[in-house]
């Protein structure tokens, strides 16, 4: 488990993957977890949501947009993992 602290770990992480993805996980209070795929493609994160199950997808300002998705204020937080 690994914590993505800024949107560069997370660009990093996502290149250096073998197939550009990662699953990630948003920690939660009380110690639940909402788990997340995330892939990069073009200057847009698409999310895929294992709770609902339903993709997403965000450009980079839309991913630290609180009304949008949780993933930006998880970072911000120190809440966000790869599994």
């Amino acid at each position: 488990m690994y914590q993505i602290k800024n949107i560069k770990d997370l660009d990093k992480l996502l290149e250096t993957s073998e197939n550009h993805s990662l699953e990630c996980f948003v920690a939660l209070n009380g110690g639940a977890r909402s788990s997340k795929d995330i892939y990069k493609e073009n200057n847009i994160y698409y999310v895929y949501n294992y709770i609902d199950d339903t993709e997403d997808s965000f450009t980079k300002e839309e991913l630290f947009d609180p009304s949008k998705t949780i993933i930006g204020e998880a970072i911000t937080l120190g809440n966000f993992y790869v599994y």
